[in-house]
């Protein structure tokens, strides 16, 4: 064997060793004790490199029929930035109610925006029956109706 490769295989092997007291050393320090049960002094001494790890803020248990979400407690039932679960957001002006999405009595789903059926001039008595397209301009919902409007301002007259 030349003496080229018996220096290479000696650096290999010295190489192994090294790298073997540095995991062993490592895991030692990582684990925070050392032979003999001390700490590391980079993981006790203030101003050091190495700071220890910060604990998370504790979060205080959530209250019945709560959960957390974003280490906020909230109500899964009526939350409708959290409606059944974490995150899970209510489109348009729907609440929530029971865990799910929906609108408040009185009101009705179209599309996806809660409307009031009897004054809503762009879905008068059902979701998408406009005033305006039927009657033209001067016309309102009222009553679930669309009656004219005797504006004159709105006619131009």
């Amino acid at each position: 064997m030349t003496e080229f490769w018996k220096r290479a295989m000696l650096c290999t092997l010295l190489g192994v060793v090294f790298v073997t007291l540095l995991f062993v050393q490592g895991s030692a320090w990582a684990a925070g004790t050392l032979s003999g049960g001390e700490k590391p002094k980079a993981l006790t001494s203030p101003g050091s490199m190495v700071t220890p790890p910060v604990e998370s803020p504790k979060v205080k248990p959530c209250a019945q029929n709560q959960i957390g979400c974003a280490n906020v407690c909230i109500d899964p039932n009526t939350d409708s930035k959290n409606c059944g679960a974490c995150g899970k957001v209510c489109p348009g002006n729907q609440v929530c109610n029971k865990g799910g999405c929906g609108c408040e009595p009185k009101y009705t789903l179209c599309g996806n925006s809660c409307t009031n059926l009897a004054a809503d001039s762009k879905n008068c008595g059902a979701c998408g029956f406009s005033c305006s397209a039927h009657y033209g301009t001067v016309s309102r919902c009222q009553a679930a109706s669309c009656t004219k409007t005797n504006d004159d301002t709105k006619t131009g007259n």
